[in-house]
């Protein structure tokens, strides 16, 4: 942050915008519930340590594409989606990480005492339900699927059907894109600044060294020979 700040300030704003993409891509981790319930996913087998993968990422990779995600952000802000408001860059990712960690599960973390939330509210013959603490109402939390053996197996995905991820994006998009919003404005705001200050300092500093420029002049000038 502080180098994106500083590049900017300096007029390099291409190493600015790849910095605030850095940063941007930070905040969208933490709308991973994989990542803000310490859900290692790493892959199946001895290569990813058993830890498995999440089905998440596995079905943003197929269907989140550049394609389908095209003018996502304009639709939101059409349907009177604002920004987030938080009043600094931590605060920002605490919200957006609270979120995801508190309002869904990851594959791993379904029931889990380690975390207090989300609260299973109600069930079907399919689903498990929770309410949404920030965007309200019902929202699926996981699915489940009768076993032969007469138990219940807890997932997020059962033979192709998507719909617990594909609820918990339609919830988490709006809110990342919404909460990094606020975090461009945020760093533009104190780029400006930034450069601002740096380019008052420059032009002070140029002014001083034509003062004193001046003055000597005027000393010199009245100074015989040997002065």
């Amino acid at each position: 942050w502080r180098k994106g700040i500083e590049a900017y300030a300096n007029g390099d704003e291409r190493q600015a915008m790849i910095v605030l993409g850095h940063v941007l891509h930070l905040l969208e981790d933490s709308a991973q519930p994989s990542h803000t319930r310490n859900d290692p996913h790493m892959g199946h087998g001895k290569e990813g340590l058993y830890t498995g993968t999440s089905p998440m990422e596995d079905w943003a990779d197929i269907y989140k594409t550049r394609s389908s995600l095209s003018g996502l952000g304009e639709k939101y802000f059409k349907s009177g989606l604002e920004t987030t408001i938080c009043s600094s860059v931590r605060a920002c990712f605490d919200y957006m990480a609270l979120y995801s960690n508190q309002n869904f599960f990851s594959e791993d973390t379904i029931g889990s005492a380690h975390y207090g939330k989300p609260i299973v509210t109600a069930k079907d013959d399919k689903y498990g339900y929770g309410i949404d603490e920030v965007m309200g109402g019902n929202t699926m939390l996981y699915s489940f699927m009768k076993m032969r053996s007469g138990e219940y197996d807890i997932g997020l995905v059962f033979e192709d059907d998507y719909s617990v991820l594909e609820e918990n994006f339609d919830r988490l998009a709006p809110q990342v894109i919404a909460t990094g919003a606020t975090v461009i404005e945020l760093y533009l705001n104190e780029a400006k600044f930034a450069r601002a200050e740096k380019e008052k300092t420059e032009r002070d500093a140029r002014e001083r060294a034509v003062a004193e420029q001046v003055a000597l002049s005027q000393e010199y000038k009245h100074k015989n020979f040997f002065g």
